[in-house]
């Protein structure tokens, strides 16, 4: 079975965040499926982050993360990964160094694809960029329509 990172946007659902992903709702059980699905653990750390942003704007989604938090936890379809490493840390490290990537959590997801040699699936532009053109990438990278492609 093949075996996947997800990025923090495919979790936000499950915490009652709306994202705009074709087929995201209806292919997601189908990926758990199909797939040995794996999560950073910074990826809930990164949604809390959004929540509590949106409590600013007056959205109030803090009891739905700890909602989303039973879900992800209560299922065995999504494996956490370590959350660090030095090895993550080195790689994270780097990709602020050589590349600039300033964001923390994507650095961090990146590093883990990289390290546990799964495929990232992610709709971040800029991590499916530098994957192409660096030398430290995962073994694949996928957005959510090409992984679509291989249910």
């Amino acid at each position: 079975m093949n075996k996947i990172l997800l990025d923090t946007s495919y979790l936000l659902p499950l915490f009652g965040i709306d994202v705009e992903i074709d087929g995201l709702e209806e292919n997601f059980p189908k990926v758990l499926k199909k797939f040995e699905v794996y999560y950073n653990p910074i990826s809930l750390i990164e949604a809390k982050f959004i929540i509590l942003r949106l409590l600013k704007d007056g959205i109030d989604l803090l009891e739905d993360y700890r909602i989303g938090l039973n879900s992800v936890f209560a299922e065995d379809l999504l494996k956490p990964t370590l959350l660090t490493n030095s090895e993550i840390e080195e790689i994270a490290d780097r990709l602020l160094i050589d590349k600039g990537l300033k964001d923390y959590f994507d650095r961090m997801i990146y590093a883990t694809s990289v390290v546990f040699k799964l495929a990232l699936v992610t709709e971040d532009r800029k991590l499916i960029e530098l994957a192409s053109n660096y030398t430290l990438k995962p073994p694949k990278v996928y957005s959510w329509k090409t992984l679509q492609l291989k249910l």
